[in-house]
């Protein structure tokens, strides 16, 4: 038997009804003109591919730019609902967080809080961080994910999970502490959600809230080409532009932190009266964002450096089929050569099905001994799990000089 190698073929993009993305005001300010465009090519990245083909029908187009009245970067035109759920429908296991981040947030809450007061994880997921909070914890969480969140109530039956919209929440669970880790980036409103927050929280409960920032996107110099620019994320904070947003919505921040080991940085608030005035524009978050872009063009080049070596290479196994080989696509030259591929990937959803005409295959398929027999070099197009793909090559006695990985170090959240 043999592999089923395939060049790459991108489909034509068709237009998607209901459209897929639309323009929108500052998510911050409501500002709905004066936009400063982040001129960079990074920061424009067109017909980017959503996973696996769906005959062009889950393309959209990636732009960057800054609120000229408080300078705000963010996503526009960004996800409209539906086609937020259609892009992303693909997902699968494209995301996701360390098991060491739910330690160091337990451990974290632990420190901070009453071990008998009452939590909501908003953005709950599977309910890992409520599962491994204490049980004299009153827990809730919410997410706009049902089927998983009726996994997570099976998994603990001691936990009250809710499924809720963040554009429109209408009720809450009044609870001490509220907790949102790295998901205020992903909403398209996200000031009024805190709004929201401020609105239906009880007097007295403390916000905690986690983004990525730009400034520790410099800090960190994370290797990856995703880069802090990601397609998942739909605002760019900065430390000033958080806390404006916060200030703004009813929220003053009392406490600060920077974790350690990824970009993560972590804030508490405690309500306080909505702030009617004029908040100071944010002058920090461009120059950082170009400072942060020197980096980036620095970490496509090393990556760009390293696969120029496979130039020769008539066919090449990719192992990883999320957004990190459609980076690879877009502003690499890795497919824009004479050669055959074939992609691995370990997620079901992707299992079965092609990306730009590539066969995606499971790992169980392509560990048969016979199939990695040969020359074919093997590309590791994963981040956070490039270690784990190099230990399973090794363990099935894979030459490891025909391993190429892309990142000397690797760090996620």
């Amino acid at each position: 038997m043999k592999l089923p190698w395939q060049q790459m073929k991108r489909q034509s993009r068709q237009v998607a009804a209901p459209p897929l993305q639309q323009y929108r005001a500052c998510p911050s300010c409501g500002v709905e003109s004066d936009l400063i465009e982040c001129t960079d090519a990074l920061c424009s990245l067109k017909d980017f591919q959503f996973f696996t083909d769906q005959q062009g029908l889950n393309r959209a187009d990636h732009r960057i730019v800054a609120c000229a009245h408080c300078g705000l970067l963010y996503t526009n035109p960004c996800y409209t609902p539906s086609g937020f759920q259609q892009l992303f429908a693909k997902a699968g296991l494209s995301y996701g967080h360390t098991a060491e981040r739910i330690v160091e947030q337990v451990e974290w809450v632990a420190r901070h809080f009453p071990q008998a007061c009452s939590l909501l994880d908003v953005g709950c997921g599977g309910g890992d961080l409520l599962k491994a909070l204490p049980q004299t914890m009153q827990r809730f969480g919410l997410d706009v994910d049902a089927l998983v969140l009726e996994t997570a109530a099976k998994n603990a039956l001691d936990v009250v999970f809710e499924v809720c919209d963040f554009d429109g929440l209408s009720d809450l669970p009044q609870t001490d502490v509220i907790t949102l880790f790295h998901v205020l980036e992903h909403l398209a409103n996200p000031a009024q959600f805190l709004k929201q927050l401020r609105q239906l929280a009880k007097k007295g409960t403390q916000l905690v809230v986690e983004v990525p920032v730009v400034e520790r996107a410099v800090v960190e110099q994370d290797r990856d080409i995703v880069g802090f620019f990601t397609i998942q994320h739909l605002t760019h904070f900065s430390k000033v532009s958080l806390e404006n947003m916060l200030a703004a919505s009813g929220w003053q921040v009392t406490h600060v932190e920077a974790m350690s080991g990824y970009n993560g940085w972590r804030v508490v608030a405690d309500p306080k009266t909505l702030n009617t005035s004029k908040v100071a524009k944010d002058k920090t978050s461009l120059p950082a964002a170009n400072a942060y872009l020197t980096v980036w063009r620095d970490n496509i080049a090393s990556v760009e450096q390293r696969i120029a070596t496979l130039a020769t290479a008539p066919q090449i196994m990719v192992w990883g089929g999320g957004q990190h080989t459609e980076y690879l696509a877009l502003l690499t030259g890795l497919f824009k050569r004479d050669a055959e591929f074939v992609i691995v990937d370990s997620d079901p959803l992707k299992q079965g099905q092609t990306y730009h005409g590539i066969p995606v295959l499971a790992p169980e398929q392509v560990l048969e001994a016979e199939w990695l027999e040969g020359e074919f070099p093997i590309v590791i197009s994963t981040y956070g799990g490039q270690e784990s793909v190099v230990e399973i090559l090794a363990a099935k006695g894979v030459d490891p000089l025909r391993v190429m990985t892309l990142y000397d170090r690797t760090q996620r959240y």
